[in-house]
Parts: C-alpha cells; structure tokens; sequence
C-alpha cells in the first residue's frame, strides 16, 4: 500500500449507497473505485489492486461471499482487507461473514463515523502488514547473503595456499557478484607501502600497473583507504574514478575498492573496474564488501600459517623446542578448527535458544569458563540477559547479575575496551582500586561498531589453572561472532511477534488466533484435556467515541487488554479478534473454572474507569463462555462462545453468560 493515496474498493448495486459511501470517504484523502456488480468489482481489483474493499453481500447474479472467495484464491489480492456490508445483523450472518474470510462486516444503515473509523483502522493494519511483509523480504534476502557467504567460508577457511584463495575470489566475483573485471593487490612484505599486482581478470587488453601505491592513488579512493573503509561510485552520473590520479598510461575505471584488513593489518585492495549491472542494475555492495572480511580472514590465515612454519622451522634443531611448536601449532588449529565449526552453527540458525547453548557450549567446554553472562540491548531499549553455568557446579544461573557491575559495565561499553582482572589498564583502575566484586573478563559485544551490550566472564573452571594469550583471542572471537549472531535472532524475534501482534493492544491479533485455536483443540483432544474459550465484547463502545473521540477509544481497547492480559495465566492466550471484541483462549481449564475467570475480568474491568486525559470513562464487558469437550469443533466452540456473549448483551450487559447444550446442537 503506498503511502500517497490509498485504493478502496466499494461494490454496491445501489447507486445511492455507492454515492453515499464514495461522499464519505473522498473526504479521507483516498482513491476509491466503484462498482455496481460482483463481475466489475473483480475486473477493477485485478487492475487497480486495491488496499481495501468495501463489499454488499447480497446481488442479484452472486453474492458478497463469492467475491471474496475469489479474491482470497487470486495470490495478488489474497492479503486485501475485505468488509462485507449487510442490511440485516442476524447473528448468522455475522458468523458466516468472519467464516468467508472477510476480516469485518458493518451493518446498513451505518453512519459516517461508524464507516470512516473503520476504514482508517483496517488500512492501517494493511500497511503495517505491508512494512511487516517488506521485513521478511529483507529478512530472505540477508539470510540469502549469509548462506552465499558461508559457502564461500567453507572452501576459503581451509585453503592455505594463496593460488587456492585466488581461485575461489575470481569464482565469486565472476560468478555470484557479477564482476565482470577486476585486479587484487596484496602487500606481499610487511615492511614495505608497496601493493604488488596478484590477480588480474578480463583486463588482457588494458595497460595495468603491476606495483601500486596507497598514496599515489585516486584521491576519492585513497581518503576511503586511510579511513579503513571501501570505496564505491555510486554517481550513475559521473564516470568512474581512475585507479591512479597521476598516471595516464593506466586508465582503469573503478566502480569499487575494498580494502582487505583482518586484525588491523591491511593486507591489500580488491578494485571492480567492470561488472555487468553497469548500465542497469547497481553492485552488490554489501556482498561485495562480506566478501572482502572472508577473503582478509583467509589470509590472515595463511599468514599466521607461514610464520608457525617458520618459527617451527627455525626450531627444528631442538627436539624439545619442535614438540613445543608442534603443541602450540596444534592447540592454534584446534581452537581455529574449533572456532570455524561453532561460527558455522551460529549463522545457520536465528532461533535464540540455540544461539545462546551454542555460546555456552563453547565457553565451557572449550575455554574452560564457569559461570558467565551476557547482557544485550536489542534497538528498541529492551535488555535481554543470559546466564550460563558449567554442569555440576555449585553456581545457580539467576544468582549471576549485571547488577553485581553496575560499574563497570557502563566504562567497558562507553570506552569499548575489554576488561581484564589480571591487567585491568589505565581505563579501569579507578574501579579496580574499589572493593567491588571483579570478573574474570569484561568484554563488549559490538555490531558495525556500536555497543549492543557486554560478555562478563564470573569464574573459571578449577583445572584451568592459566589463562593464555591465545584464550584471549579465541574469547575476542567468541564476543565478536556472538554478537553478531544473537542481534539477527533478536531481529527475526522482533519480526515474528510483529506479525501476530496487534498494533493498538499489543496482544495477540485475529491471524495469531485462527493459527493457534485449532491447534489448542487438537492439543487437548489427544492429551483429553479441558479448554476453554471466553468471547467478550466492549459495551457501548460507539459512544465511547461518539462521546470523547476515536483516540479516546484507542486508549480504552489498550487499557481493556492490558486488564485482561495482567487478569490471567501466563499460559492464556489473549488476541483481539476484531473490533472491540476480544477472544481468551483458556488451556486446561473447565467450563466451571472459565466461568470464574471471566467473572474476575469482567470485576476487573468494571470496578475502575479508564482515564483518558481529565476524563473518567466507565467501560463494561459483556462475556460468553463455551469449553471443549462439550463442543468439540473449532466453529462450533467460536460459536457456542459467541452466542453466549450476545445473550449477555441483550440480557443487560455487563455480565457473564455460558454456552447452554440445547439438544439440537450439532457437529459438537
């Protein structure tokens, strides 16, 4: 749905209806569309796709009901708000309207507040369901980027060959990035600020330098350089900068140089001079980029390979000396062996639980922590804690509290350097010098450079007798790769509840309930357990925001969710299941128990008004009560529930009712 002008549909055979309804609504800065019959109303959804649908049930050649079965089975209007208009409020009718898959019904004669308020509502659910939508696209798309990078990491992590490196680079530039020319540089001696010339492609015909360097490139290349930061032409109408800025034998375009940097060290550049989206689609920046940390990691291996080798090699002389080697070149490749295998199980899954047993699994077993938590603020100002203990140990996790650092964790974060207790540096002497109780470790966990939160190590393992320099990197490692696994959990978290929650109540909202209520009956049908389901309905509501205005009305829904929500169990499920109506899913509890329930919620709610502003609005509920096993089918309970509810509301309301089993109920 676009943000200008929303599309709404209006589909009467009453030319009145449709002019009275078009009146109201072109006053709500809308685009609507009117049509006299079912068969044009369809014609015009398919080419105007519409953000709502305004539908009459009854037509002389079909009814409302066809429309929207319809329009449900066509993939490009599946997800279109539909409300059927009536001129009769039997109660069938209104149950047969939610059934069709139409997400409201309003009943003729409705006035231009009833209407107006409605459409505003459902067109924004559709454009939070619109944004939610676009959120998952994203979502596939990064998951897309991840595993593209994970294959890659798989052949670069065991490549210790530069020929190999090479070769896998040129594949994923050609073949995944779409380059179709570029050339690496690498620093070959770490003395010298000198780039040698390493790889070259699709370059056979061009001048190319075979020694660069850094200062005599382009000047909107090297600022980025110095920066530690790729460079990347986006000006679709500038020409490209040349590699050089003084050397016109070599005139090499670059659309893209990145920087290979792995532990600080810049090893050397990557430059696109040609791709295939030149003269349409843009470079994939960020794969490109991703690409470029994986290929630095793969030499920064191969470095740190060659100069064991050598050291290892100098040392061949002394047997004892060679077996040390030999121990510490071992006990490197089993902790990077070790680290690859646990980044690995990290970013194939988003599911939190298993991020945090994969962190602890690899604290304890393979660096010998104790006890430990993690303390991490997601982006929107929540904090998530975990705590992890080693099995067997006298340590139970809810003693382990940031509480116990409230001191330190704020220096550790605001200055982004790691505490250690046997060298806690200038930064921390301060608290170093109190009588505060110290951890192990303090370490900040960072996303793209921003504090999202800090890893405190409380104890070590009694045989870890040593914490070494390689402990301290692999922990580094370990922060780093936890980070950055546990913030997209949070993210793929935070769009999951988005989806099934109600953006007014922040409770459950229709489609969380439809998923879940049959699945609640199938659950107690095998385990032959009671359920229970209360249907209540906001009394008089349209006075409501007749009386003190629509945002008045918004607060009392959140408020009447918010008394239900605290009233019961944290295992009862509480959805908005449309309008002011909400519908409570009661797990392993008699009709008896329910009825209980829903007399508290209606206590709840009517002993105390809802203030808004300086006004005091006095609310009721009228509430319905059906249960399984009496009814054993999921219309059947709704509806046994939701008739319960209407007899309380013509029988006074504010007052509780429960389903009774007349002797020609049927399907229960």
């Amino acid at each position: 749905m676009t943000d200008e002008h929303p599309k709404v549909l209006v589909v009467d055979d009453s030319q009145a209806t449709l002019n009275l309804i078009s009146g109201y609504l072109n006053q709500l800065d809308v685009q609507v569309f009117a049509a006299s019959s079912v068969t044009e109303a369809l014609a015009l959804a398919r080419i105007n796709h519409p953000d709502l649908v305004l539908c009459d049930i009854v037509f002389p050649e079909s009814s409302g009901y066809e429309f929207v079965d319809v329009l449900r089975a066509d993939e490009t209007l599946a997800d279109t708000p539909i409300v059927l208009m009536t001129g009769v409020s039997a109660l069938q009718d209104r149950l047969r309207a939610v059934n069709s898959g139409a997400d409201d019904l309003l009943t003729k004669p409705f006035d231009k507040a009833e209407l107006t308020s409605r459409v505003k509502t459902l067109l924004r659910l559709k454009k939070r369901e619109d944004t939610i939508r676009r959120a998952n696209v994203e979502l596939r798309e990064r998951m897309r980027l991840m595993s593209t990078l994970f294959l890659i990491g798989n052949q670069l992590r065991d490549s210790l060959d530069p020929a190999d490196i090479y070769r896998v680079i040129r594949e994923a530039l050609t073949t995944i990035v779409g380059v179709k020319a570029f050339s690496i540089y690498l620093r070959l001696k770490d003395s010298v600020e000198r780039f040698d010339l390493v790889v070259m492609h699709g370059l056979k015909d061009t001048a190319v330098p075979e020694q660069i360097e850094l200062t005599h490139l382009h000047r909107s290349i090297l600022s980025q350089m110095q920066a530690g930061k790729p460079f990347f032409h986006q000006n679709s109408e500038a020409k490209a900068p040349q590699l050089l800025e003084e050397q016109q034998a070599f005139l090499l375009p670059v659309f893209s140089t990145v920087p290979l940097i792995s532990q600080k060290f810049l090893y050397g550049l990557i430059n696109v001079h040609a791709y295939s989206g030149e003269g349409g689609e843009p470079l994939d920046f960020d794969l490109i980029t991703l690409l470029s940390s994986q290929v630095a990691g793969a030499l920064h291996a191969v470095r740190m390979h060659n100069q064991i080798k050598t050291y290892a090699d100098e040392l061949e002389k002394s047997e004892r000396k060679l077996l040390q080697v030999n121990h510490s070149l071992e006990r490197q490749m089993f902790h990077l062996h070790t680290l690859m295998l646990f980044s690995a199980q990290l970013h194939s899954t988003v599911y939190l639980p298993k991020i945090y047993d994969y962190v602890r699994d690899l604290a304890i077993n393979f660096i010998g922590i104790e006890s430990f938590f993690i303390l991490y603020r997601d982006d929107w100002g929540d904090e998530h804690s975990f705590a992890g203990v080693a099995d067997g140990v006298d340590i139970e996790p809810r003693e382990i509290s940031e509480a116990h650092y409230e001191t330190l964790i704020p220096i550790v974060e605001q200055s982004g350097q790691s505490f250690f207790r046997v060298n806690p540096g200038s930064v921390f002497e301060p608290i170093a010098a109190t009588h505060e109780r110290m951890p192990v470790a303090c370490i900040p966990m960072k996303i793209e450079e921003k504090s999202r939160g800090v890893f405190v190590i409380e104890s070590m393992l009694a045989q870890k007798t040593t914490f070494t320099q390689q402990d301290y990197e692999l922990l580094a490692l370990l922060t780093r790769e936890a980070a950055t696994s546990i913030h997209n959990g949070h993210l793929h978290r935070r769009v999951e509840q988005l989806s099934v929650t109600d953006g007014l109540t922040r409770v459950y909202n229709r489609r969380y309930f439809d998923q879940s209520f049959p699945e609640e009956i199938k659950r107690s049908e095998r385990y032959e357990h009671p359920l229970s389901l209360i249907m209540c309905d906001i009394d008089d509501f349209k006075k409501v925001n007749d009386e003190y205005g629509h945002l008045a009305g918004d607060d009392v829904l959140r408020e009447i969710a918010r008394r239900i929500s605290t009233t019961l169990r944290d295992i009862d499920l509480v959805t908005r299941f449309g309008g002011e109506e909400f519908a409570l899913i009661l797990p392993d509890t008699t009709q008896d128990s329910a009825l209980v329930a829903a007399e508290r919620i209606r206590e709840v709610v009517a002993d105390q008004p809802v203030v808004y502003e300086d006004s005091h609005i006095q609310v009721t509920l009228s509430l319905g009560v059906a249960s399984f096993p009496e009814y054993q089918m999921a219309n059947t309970l709704i509806a046994a529930a939701d008739k319960a509810m209407y007899l309380a509301k013509i029988s006074g309301k504010n007052q509780v009712r429960y389903a009774q089993l007349l002797a020609d109920d049927e399907d229960r």
